[in-house]
C-alpha cells in the first residue's frame, strides 16, 4: 500500500525542481503544485501536533505514576502510624472502637431522607 503522505512530499520535492514557464497551462500547474505544497505541510503540521500529543500522554502518565507512589507512601506511613498506637493502647490495656455508623431506614422513606441512629432514633431530613 502507498503511503500518501510520502507521495505527497516526493511530488512537493519533484515540482520545486521543475522550472515551470509562464502560461495559462503552466499557471494551471503552478496553483496545483501549491495545494500540494500546502496538503504537505498540513500533514506534516498534523504530524507534528500527533507528536506533540503523544509526548504530552507520555509525561502526563509519568506524573501520574510518581502521584500514585507519592499516595503510595503516604498510606505506608499512615498505616505505620495507626499500627503504632494501636501496639500503644494494646500496651496500656486499652482498645479503640469507633461508634456505629447510622443506618438509613428505606421502609417508609423512598427519598432515603430518614436515617435510623444506633440509639433507635429516627431522624427525618427534609430540604427545602
Amino acid at each position: 500500500m502507498i503511503n500518501t503522505i510520502d507521495l505527497d512530499i516526493q511530488l512537493v520535492a519533484y515540482c520545486d525542481s521543475m522550472s515551470i514557464e509562464d502560461s495559462r497551462a503552466d499557471s494551471e500547474v503552478s496553483l496545483v503544485i501549491d495545494l500540494a505544497r500546502a496538503k504537505c505541510n498540513l500533514i506534516l503540521a498534523q504530524k507534528a501536533l500527533a507528536e506533540c500529543k503523544v509526548k504530552e500522554s507520555e509525561v502526563m502518565t509519568s506524573l501520574m505514576k510518581l502521584e500514585a507512589n507519592n499516595v503510595e507512601h503516604r498510606l505506608d506511613d499512615i498505616d505505620l502510624g495507626l499500627g503504632h498506637m494501636h501496639a500503644i493502647l494494646r500496651k496500656h490495656g486499652l482498645s479503640y472502637c469507633p461508634p456505629p455508623l447510622p443506618q438509613r431506614y428505606h421502609d417508609d422513606d423512598p427519598h432515603g431522607t430518614a436515617i435510623k441512629t444506633a440509639q433507635g432514633h429516627l431522624l427525618t431530613i427534609q430540604l427545602d
